[in-house]
């Protein structure tokens, strides 16, 4: 699915858009300033690494919801022309256990109790 999202990105111009936005502004890193204190250097990494993450967290999460709203697989087309689209698999359901009889049933909880 990263790939058919990848090639929606692509195809609608957007993965221009995430590129400037993910790669550092080339006016500061050509700057002739002197070199950022090694503490300031650790704080950039830390504040990259994190981006970097919120970014694969957001896209995962755009996978995710793509998959959950497109039944179908991304067209392709066959040797002699036809365009064939696949209905999507269904992700398998994992069967809930049953509660066990021998326990005691649990006790609610009142939420106005601290």
């Amino acid at each position: 699915m990263l790939r058919q999202l990848h090639r929606l990105v692509r195809g609608s111009g957007l993965s221009f858009a995430c590129a400037v936005l993910a790669m550092p502004s080339l006016a500061l890193a050509q700057a002739s300033a002197p070199p950022p204190p090694a503490a300031q250097e650790s704080a950039i990494t830390r504040i990259e690494r994190a981006m970097t993450e919120a970014l694969h967290r957001g896209l995962d999460r755009i996978d995710q919801a793509l998959d959950a709203t497109l039944p179908y697989d991304m067209p392709e087309v066959l040797p002699n022309g036809d365009i064939l689209i696949r209905r999507s698999k269904p992700a398998p359901v994992s069967p809930q256990p049953a509660p066990d009889p021998a326990a005691p049933p649990a006790q609610k909880s009142d939420p106005t109790k601290i």
